[in-house]
């Protein structure tokens, strides 16, 4: 995928939508509601940054089509989220959250259609 390029409309599965309030809800159980909040603020800004900048969307190893990017703040070690991505037409979807330390690549294997 090219750098910057032309705008694409962004919408987020409605699985994607269960597994960030599932992301809240652990990172409020470990750290509280106000950093809940600022990290699900922070997976939103860096995956609708992906409607105009695609530069770091990589495929996903063994899939076709889906594709994935690393959401990790500046200067975090560690542990992070990717984002798994589709592109259907003029539409950037984002299906799914994982967290790194999961074998979420496997998920999405031999998906030829």
């Amino acid at each position: 995928m090219a750098g910057k390029e032309q705008r694409l409309k962004l919408s987020y599965s409605d699985f994607a939508e269960r597994r960030l309030s599932a992301i809240w809800s652990r990172n409020a159980d470990d750290y509280g509601a106000a950093l809940a909040d600022r990290y699900i603020a922070f997976l939103r800004a860096e995956t609708d940054k992906l409607a105009q900048d695609r530069l770091f969307v990589q495929p996903v190893p063994g899939s076709n089509k889906h594709f994935f990017v690393r959401l990790r703040r500046p200067g975090s070690r560690g542990h992070f989220h990717i984002a798994v991505i589709q592109f259907k037409g003029d539409t950037l979807r984002i299906i799914d959250f994982h967290h790194t330390a999961q074998d979420w690549a496997s998920l999405y294997e031999s998906d030829d259609e």
